[in-house]
Parts: structure tokens; C-alpha cells; sequence
């Protein structure tokens, strides 16, 4: 029997991360008028993902549609 109590379990400390630069997101508005009925096409969206767009959020007010898409800044 010892003197001292026993010491607490060791509990594993996640590895720490430094992040040395900010992400600077940009941003991308398109604008389509559902009356004319000019829907981007899968072609178009494509074309915005080969150059790093990203769609995250759709809008749909007042007769027109609103896409909206963000990238890293280069």
C-alpha cells in the first residue's frame, strides 16, 4: 500500500492545430427572371464548378431566382 493516492487516468490530448492564414472566400450572384424562363442550364453550372464555384444557396422572390455560389479567393 502506498502513501499517496493513486494518480488520475491520463486522458489522450487531441493534437493541436495552428491555422497560420484566414480563409478569404469570394462571391458569385446570378440573377434569373422566372417570367423569361431562362433557367441555368446544367451546362452553365458545370462550367462554375470547373472554375471552383460552389452553389450554397438558392433564392427564389418576386419572380426572379437568385443563385449564389463562393469560392477560396485565389
Amino acid at each position: 500500500m502506498s502513501r499517496f493516492p493513486d494518480p488520475p487516468p491520463r486522458v489522450p490530448v487531441p493534437p493541436m492545430v495552428y491555422v497560420v492564414e484566414k480563409t478569404v472566400w469570394e462571391y458569385k450572384q446570378i440573377k434569373r427572371d422566372l417570367s423569361q424562363g431562362t433557367m441555368p442550364t446544367e451546362d452553365e453550372l458545370n462550367e462554375f464548378g470547373k472554375d471552383g464555384w460552389e452553389l450554397v444557396s438558392v433564392l427564389n422572390h418576386a419572380g426572379f431566382l437568385f443563385l449564389y455560389f463562393k469560392r477560396i479567393k485565389p
